[in-house]
């Protein structure tokens, strides 16, 4: 039998950036700078640094900004050139070089899981990362490569699990967890997204990067919109962890949530040094 492997990724960048208004108005969230670059570079260096060969964005067409970020632009390149900026030149040159970079429209703000089930046709019936933009690791080794590592082991679907406080269940979905024989790996037997911590079933939160099976394509459009109109990824793994295996792996590394304010500044400080 031959073995598989995770070939493509998608990072969803169509929201409102709530948390972060009214900057947010003008630019998109996923370009605000954290040390060096935007923020959404981040998850597009740690997808390539796994070895993944296509990357999807997912915008809205309000957010054209981002696709415009990782275009080329033959005249600025130029223009650094003559100037004598090559070494910059080459860096910006790089963002389009790198992998095979696509974007595809998500018209209608309805939720993380109704941008993956935009991207069905790049899915190509494969499975396929998801990497939110908003939660940046620091450590020695890609975020992402962790779960590559445990979904070739279990074959099967695999989200990365954080410890989290009381207040921020409020922010992330929350997991109900049984222990697995291997280290840093759980038995994931039920989910809710951001219950707050009356409802919440544990202190295990998603952190924003997933490996899942082609097959919950077809559990999202079983999904139905939550009270704010939107198709939550959350309900549509808790329905497929009633029926086939879910896992999750807790993550090991240093995360920032840059999408409000605190974290964004926190990001920033911790990058800079580092």
């Amino acid at each position: 039998m031959r073995k598989r492997s995770v070939k493509r990724a998608i990072i969803p960048a169509a929201g409102y950036g709530l948390r972060l208004l009214p900057l947010t108005k003008a630019v998109p969230k996923e370009l605000l700078p954290v040390a060096t670059k935007p923020m959404i570079q981040y998850a597009w260096e740690e997808a390539q640094a796994c070895g993944l060969k296509e990357i999807v964005i997912v915008i809205h067409p309000e957010k054209e900004a981002i696709r415009k970020y990782f275009e080329p632009d033959p005249r600025l390149i130029r223009l650094l050139k003559n100037k004598g900026w090559k070494q910059l030149g080459e860096k910006i040159q790089a963002l389009s070089k790198r992998t095979k970079l696509d974007f595809v429209y998500q018209k209608e703000r309805q939720g993380l899981g109704q941008a993956i089930l935009c991207c069905q046709d790049f899915v190509a019936g494969e499975p396929f990362a998801v990497l939110n933009p908003d939660n940046i690791y620091l450590g020695k080794r890609p975020c992402l490569s962790y779960l590559l590592e445990a979904w070739q082991e279990l074959d099967s679907s695999i989200v990365l699990l954080g410890k989290i406080k009381k207040e921020e269940t409020r922010k992330v979905g929350v997991a109900k967890v049984k222990p697995c024989p291997q280290k840093g790996i759980y038995l994931i037997q039920d989910l809710e997204e951001k219950p707050g911590p009356e409802r919440a079933f544990s202190s295990f939160g998603l952190w924003g990067r997933a490996i899942l099976e082609p097959g919950i394509m077809n559990y999202l459009k079983e999904t139905l919109p939550d009270s704010r109109g939107e198709i939550q990824l959350t309900d549509a793994l808790k329905k497929w962890a009633q029926e086939r295996p879910l896992y999750g792996f807790l993550c090991p590394l240093k995360r920032f949530d840059t999408g409000d304010w605190e974290g964004l500044f926190k990001a920033n400080l911790a990058l800079l040094k580092n």
